[in-house]
């Protein structure tokens, strides 16, 4: 539901899009399935920066890089990935990049024992 919300919000089917990014999300909660839900969560953040809800994808993206979701979210893919670009030079989003620039997998971290590299 989350890429069929991406693919509408690219094809500028702004309801149609939260409508499946929203349905995503109720689908994976977050105390069900971390990692389904830790995708959904991106996405949705993706699709709300394609539809210019700024305000809204700040607070998911402050949220996601808060929680150990560096497989799918970290400042180096932030930078990297173009579905960022609208908001790239968003001071916000800068500030976002610097307050979490530090934030790496710690030695206690599941994927760091084990053995699975970031």
């Amino acid at each position: 539901h989350g890429d069929l919300g991406w693919i509408y919000s690219r094809l500028g089917r702004g309801h149609d899009a939260l409508e499946q990014g929203k349905l995503a999300i109720k689908l994976s909660p977050i105390d069900k399935d971390a990692l389904v839900a830790q995708q959904s969560l991106i996405r949705m953040t993706q699709i709300q920066v394609q539809l210019g809800q700024f305000d809204d994808a700040l607070a998911g993206l402050d949220r996601l890089l808060a929680m150990p979701a560096g497989l799918y979210v970290s400042v180096p893919l932030l930078k990297l990935d173009p579905a960022w670009d609208p908001i790239r030079h968003d001071p916000r989003f800068q500030a976002l990049l610097k307050k979490y620039a530090g934030a790496t997998l710690s030695a206690s971290s599941p994927l760091v024992e084990q053995g699975t590299k970031p």
